[in-house]
């Protein structure tokens, strides 16, 4: 996936979670995880270190409608890119530079 997003020139880099959370607080526009940004504050993290995540009951609810979940993959990312580029949603350079997307 870094191949992937440099090819694309993004430049990844890592940065800590409060420093993300603070670029996505500060951004001029909206971003599509802002909702759901308090998530990510260390409170929470303190008091719920025992998460436990599952999607057993989204993949439950979708293949009764006859829909599966895909694993993460190179040509589903390039889909949502194209598509997010294609709106007119990566036009901004700062959205790279902050590390967001």
């Amino acid at each position: 996936m870094i191949d992937w997003a440099e090819s694309k020139g993004i430049i990844l880099q890592p940065i800590s979670k409060n420093q993300w959370v603070k670029e996505v607080e500060n951004l001029d526009r909206i971003s599509a995880i802002l909702p759901f940004i308090k998530f990510f504050d260390d409170q929470l993290w303190d008091v719920s270190k025992q998460i436990n995540f599952s999607v057993e009951n989204t993949k439950r609810a979708l293949e009764e409608v006859g829909l599966t979940i895909q694993p993460i993959s190179k040509t589903i990312i390039e889909r949502h890119y194209n598509y997010l580029k294609d709106k007119g949603e990566l036009d901004t350079r700062e959205l790279y530079n902050s590390g967001v997307i």
